[in-house]
């Protein structure tokens, strides 16, 4: 089983241009963005912290993609993001724990 959770930014610009969108996973140091996006995504008693995000980085990067919108000034925002992980059976704890196959 994988479970993925979608965050999206609405601060994006409007008039968005699908070819300035793309997606890949994210590095360690875009983590700290991710956790922005998650703490006014989500009521603080159910955002993810940043220690949580950082290990969900570190520890199945492959489920932890992000989309970027390519600014006017041609640098990559990151908008949103999606992490997943890998469970037989999904449960609070299995977002805090990496299922090792």
């Amino acid at each position: 089983i994988i479970i993925i959770i979608i965050i999206m930014a609405t601060e994006s610009n409007s008039s968005s241009d699908d070819s300035k969108l793309t997606f890949r996973t994210i590095t360690a140091a875009e983590v700290d963005r991710c956790s922005e996006l998650e703490s006014i995504s989500f009521p603080p008693d159910e955002a993810a912290s940043l220690q949580s995000l950082q290990y969900r980085q570190k520890e199945a990067s492959p489920f932890f993609m992000a989309a970027f919108y390519k600014d006017d000034d041609d640098s990559d925002k990151l908008i949103g993001f999606c992490n997943g992980t890998k469970c037989f059976a999904f449960t609070h704890d299995t977002m805090s724990v990496r299922f090792q196959s």
